[in-house]
């Protein structure tokens, strides 16, 4: 069940009534002080949930009925992206790389190979700002179209798939996703690589809670993303699991122009 949501759509209606009530004929300051924090930080909560589904459908976990699972990277190309691409290689498996649109001039080459290898491309915004979220929807949109073109100019591909910085979506980020017509990815496994500094623990968080349909986010910035990724697929091998790309484990179309 989807707290976030039923709590956003039916209880704070109704704090907002007790709220009013409480406000004009002073029933309880404490229902006044409790309605109007909860009424402010219920919507705040679901823009950080990626999952909660109450600003944009995210799609964040395949079928259960099967030993399938997707690995997907963020930020993406980064330097260290060629020798992510021979490990996977040499394992035969496919990931999606969601893809920042300043980090593709220079590395055009790296993003061909990936599409070349079978992997899929996803956009993840041109500029990864921190205030990305402070954005009206126009500015957004002018993003995502910079990163699109880039990718489309390296690949021939027309992105479909959309990843927000930070997991964080909100109204002007809907308007902007619903007008380049993008499904939204989340996932079902973070691994808090950019947090995390001791590799074996990243491993840890992500095996013990790997299962059937889980969406694993991964980032090439950590310096051990090598060893981490290497021991997942070995991980993931020994336990049957089949890695695929997020369109093959969500049954979506990965480009618009396929």
């Amino acid at each position: 069940m989807n707290y976030s949501r039923l709590i956003l759509f039916i209880f704070t209606p109704i704090l907002l009534i007790i709220f009013i009530i409480s406000y004009f004929y002073f029933l309880c300051p404490v229902f006044l002080w409790l309605s109007a924090f909860l009424i402010i930080f219920v919507p705040a909560f679901s823009s950080f949930d990626i999952a909660s589904g109450v600003y944009i459908k995210t799609l964040c976990q395949g079928p259960t009925d099967s030993r399938r699972i997707a690995i997907t990277f963020d930020d993406s190309p980064k330097e260290i992206t060629p020798h992510i691409l021979d490990i996977l290689k040499e394992f035969d498996a496919q990931v999606t790389f969601f893809c920042i649109g300043k980090n593709i001039t220079g590395r055009e080459v790296m993003l061909k190979r990936m599409v070349d290898d079978g992997h899929i491309v996803g956009n993840h915004t041109y500029s990864h700002s921190n205030t990305f979220d402070f954005q009206n929807s126009g500015r957004m949109i002018e993003e995502l179209k910079s990163t699109e073109d880039l990718i489309w100019q390296a690949t021939g591909k027309r992105v479909h798939l959309f990843r927000p910085p930070f997991g964080v979506t909100n109204p002007p980020l809907k308007k902007a996703v619903k007008q380049m017509g993008y499904q939204t990815i989340g996932w079902g496994i973070r691994s808090l690589d950019t947090v995390i500094r001791d590799k074996h623990k990243i491993l840890k968080r992500i095996t013990r809670k790997l299962k059937p349909g889980k969406v694993v986010l991964l980032h090439e910035i950590h310096p051990d993303i090598e060893w981490i990724l290497r021991e997942l697929l070995t991980f993931a091998r020994n336990q049957n699991y089949k890695i695929v790309t997020i369109d093959q484990l969500l049954a979506i179309n990965a480009y618009s122009n396929d």
